[in-house]
Formats: C-alpha cells, sequence, structure tokens
C-alpha cells in the first residue's frame, strides 16, 4: 500500500501530492520554511567552524553525527509515504539542533562569553518566536482584522471560565447503533468516538463478528472482504476506489 498516501480523486503519484504539499507550507512556517532557513544559515557556519576547529574538537563532536542517520531516513521515508509538512517537524528541527550545536560546540573554545550568550540568546528567540509569528500569520490570514498585538495576546492566553479553571474538556460522541450481519451491535459515532463505550468505530462493516460469540475480548473478524462504510473518512468516500485504481494501473 505504499501508494495510499498518493491518491486524490483519478490523480495519482507525486502530481497529486506536490501542488497540495507546497500550498500548505505557509499553514505554519515553522513546519518546514524556518527550520529549512535556520538550516541553510547554519551549514556555512558549521563548515567554518570545522575548518577552523582541531582534530581534538572533532574526536569529541564525532559520535553525534550518528544521529544524522535515522533523521535523513526519516526524511526520505516521510517524502515517500506521506509528505504532509507537519509530519516531517521534529526531523527538520533535529537536523537543526544537530547543525547547530555541533558547530557551537567546535567554536565554543575561541568564543568570548559575550559571542556565547548572544548565541544563546538567539537561540532562546527563535524558540518563543512561534508565540508571536504563529498568531500573526492566523490574523493575516483572517483578513488582518482587529489590533494585531491583541491577537498575539489572545492565542497566547486563554482564560477559561469561573468554575471551569481543573475540569478537562467535555467532548462526548454522538452515537447510532449500527448492527451487522452476525448481530455484533456497533457504536457508530457521527465523527469520533472519544470515550464512547465498546465496541465503537466511524468506519463499521456490516461483515464483521466476534472471533468468539459472547467474547469482545478475545477480537474481532470478518466474512469475506473489505467491506468497511465510510473509509477512511466520509468526506473522502471515493479514496479507496480510487487507490484500487491506482493498484490495478501498476
Amino acid at each position: 500500500a505504499s501508494n495510499l498516501p498518493y491518491i486524490t480523486g483519478e490523480i495519482t503519484g507525486l502530481r497529486a501530492w506536490m501542488p497540495h504539499w507546497i500550498s500548505n507550507l505557509k499553514d505554519d512556517p515553522y513546519f518546514v520554511p524556518i527550520p529549512f532557513v535556520v538550516l541553510i544559515v547554519l551549514i556555512p557556519i558549521l563548515a567554518v567552524a570545522w575548518r577552523r576547529s582541531s582534530a581534538d574538537d572533532r574526536r569529541v563532536t564525532r559520535d553525534a553525527w550518528w544521529i544524522l542517520l535515522p533523521t535523513l531516513v526519516s526524511l526520505v521515508a516521510w517524502f515517500v509515504v506521506a509528505p504532509e509538512p507537519r509530519y516531517a517537524t521534529s526531523a527538520f528541527w533535529t537536523l537543526v539542533a544537530l547543525v547547530g550545536s555541533q558547530a557551537l560546540a567546535m567554536s565554543e573554545r575561541r568564543m568570548s562569553e559575550a559571542t556565547i550568550r548572544r548565541v544563546v540568546a538567539a537561540a532562546f528567540l527563535l524558540g518563543v518566536s512561534p508565540l508571536v509569528v504563529n498568531p500573526l500569520v492566523d490574523w493575516r490570514v483572517g483578513g488582518s482584522i482587529g489590533n494585531p498585538l491583541k491577537a498575539v495576546v489572545r492565542s497566547n492566553m486563554r482564560i477559561p471560565p469561573v468554575g471551569e479553571w481543573y475540569q478537562p474538556a467535555a467532548t462526548h460522541a454522538k452515537l447510532h447503533p449500527f448492527t451487522t450481519r452476525s448481530g455484533l451491535v456497533l457504536n457508530q459515532p457521527e465523527q469520533r468516538c472519544w470515550d464512547a463505550a465498546l465496541p465503537c468505530t466511524p468506519n463499521p462493516a456490516p461483515n464483521l463478528r466476534l472471533r468468539v460469540p459472547g467474547h469482545i475480548e478475545r477480537g474481532f473478524a470478518v466474512d469475506g472482504g473489505w467491506q468497511m462504510q465510510d473509509w477512511p473518512y466520509k468526506w473522502r468516500p471515493d479514496f479507496l476506489a480510487a487507490w484500487r485504481q491506482g493498484k490495478r494501473k501498476e
């Protein structure tokens, strides 16, 4: 099922993903654009630090480069399987942290205390910048209505109503019974199951049954082929048919 994420209607392959992927980059600049830009800035700094460092400095930092292996593998797998920007945020920021920390480790002996403080301050500002940048992005996308400073404050300060300071948000599913051909009654939510009683699924299958009648703890089985309804989402009823059509073309 490696082609599964690459299907949008009748379009298959990277052509189905790339326009959507590029347009999604603007949703949150901290997913890909900002770490990518920071990485581009850090790479020449690392190159200079590497050239000026001693053999001992390089030996101390050598083992940390092993982090590159799983990070790059995860990025390749991400791009091949499901290149949604938000799925790779941790990998991109891992590269930023690795390159930045390596450059600092190789240069620390030659840096003054004032320079080190500036580097720490810059890293701190980068870390807290989403508290300001993301609200301003949302404010801009929303039509720049109102005061931008108030938009930042509202985004970061949520004051719950009186009496609800320590109470978790209560979200309950709206359920409808779904009876399979075996007589098994499933709870089908309008959206998600949340804390609904088991068995619950938004994608019931009429051929679903209990492996051992009367014993839900023994698991489930299906009689026949795939019959899940509204899979994977109610708003994508064409997904399975498009995926099967793509497999037939291979």
